[in-house]
């Protein structure tokens, strides 16, 4: 009887993740409405691209990135606690080496460099950049470190991540502060992809893993944050603004898109739910085109695009069988090709003796009619 699973997913403000752990789910989720899995798979997607727009309105609002911060892991990190405990001894056997690049990679460092980015330049190119080169630095690293091997789709995707970048590049290097962000936001994906690799490494779970990475954030970033700055700021800003980012920075970026994308998986397996992951780069740019009116040029407009594409098909041919209308196609294809592989395997066995024949178990009459392709 076939095993199905479930993989895990980590979360992170305005991306998803790769997926380190696989966990049994009743074959009977597998059946279940699809429907309902793209709207819950969309809805983590809207959440994540978000997130960038709702940072840049917090940036403009007089509220800077070390509060930003602040108050995101603050409030995550103390709704996360009992987690945390209650599986204290798994993280415990996590390593220390892997805990320390989870809680850089996605903590409190990395929010301040992704905030700082999107102060400096746009949130759209913020979404497509560190989300789109993720893929790239996470596959740099998983080679040497986890030993996987590239295919060539996965290569083909890469180059297009790259093209991607280079054409947001042309564009973004323009402004008065244009390179510092987009510096930014490079080192950004570097650092969440070395948390992909630690977690991988690791074997956490996906709410745990987001447990260990806001607790770390909680425990060594607010103290710092409460001597060096203090809440004065978050305090003298507008309830409203305030509001605004506290739920999306704590609860919905950092909890309930990871419930959303957790859900997809779970009605639409981890193929189809991957493809969502894609769609960050364009809709973050849609996003802050939409909201802070931030129109992007034809360079930015077709590099997010590419960035989209080039994540798809980084994903491999599991995640490109996703898309809609995919799976009809595949199956066509799967078909052609077993018809074809058992042509050929006809041919070479008609070229056998009797003899040749009988040592493998076979009669050259088997080798006409649909006894051979049952066999």
């Amino acid at each position: 009887m076939t095993r199905h699973v479930r993989p895990s997913f980590p979360v992170i403000p305005g991306v998803a993740v790769a997926v380190p752990v696989l966990e049994p789910v009743p074959p009977a989720a597998c059946r279940r409405s699809r429907p309902e899995g793209w709207l819950w798979g969309l809805g983590a997607a809207v959440i994540w691209s978000g997130w960038w727009t709702v940072t840049r309105i917090g940036a403009s609002d007089g509220l800077p990135a070390p509060d930003l911060a602040a108050l995101r892991f603050g409030i995550s990190g103390v709704l996360l606690l009992p987690l945390a405990w209650r599986m204290r001894l798994k993280i415990r056997k996590a390593g220390a080496a892997n805990l320390f690049f989870m809680a850089v990679g996605a903590g409190a460092p990395y929010a301040l460099v992704a905030a700082t980015g999107v102060r400096l330049a746009s949130a759209g190119t913020g979404g497509a950049v560190t989300v789109g080169l993720m893929p790239l630095f996470t596959a740099a690293l998983a080679v040497p470190l986890l030993g996987e091997r590239m295919t060539r789709g996965q290569v083909a995707g890469l180059g297009c991540i790259l093209t991607g970048v280079a054409c947001i590049a042309l564009q973004s290097i323009g402004g008065p502060h244009g390179r510092a962000g987009l510096g930014l936001f490079i080192l950004g994906a570097m650092m969440w992809s070395g948390y992909a690799v630690a977690m991988r490494r690791s074997g956490l779970p996906a709410m745990v893993a987001a447990a260990v990475v806001c607790l770390a954030s909680l425990l060594l970033y607010l103290p710092g944050w409460m001597i060096l700055r203090g809440p004065g700021t978050l305090m003298a800003a507008a309830p409203s603004d305030l509001m605004l980012q506290a739920v999306y920075q704590s609860l919905l970026s950092a909890i309930a898109a990871l419930y959303c994308f957790s859900r997809a998986v779970h009605l639409l397996g981890a193929a189809r739910a991957s493809v969502f992951a894609a769609l960050v780069p364009g809709l973050s740019v849609i996003i802050a085109a939409l909201v802070l009116h931030e129109a992007p040029g034809p360079w930015q407009a077709g590099g997010a695009g590419l960035l989209s594409i080039g994540a798809v098909v980084a994903g491999g041919a599991s995640a490109k069988m996703s898309l809609p209308g995919f799976g009809l196609l595949a199956r066509v294809w799967a078909g052609w090709r077993h018809r074809h592989q058992i042509a050929a395997t006809r041919r070479t066995l008609s070229r056998l003796s009797d003899m040749g024949l009988k040592d493998i178990g076979l009669h050259r009459s088997e080798l006409i009619g649909s006894s051979f392709h049952n066999r």
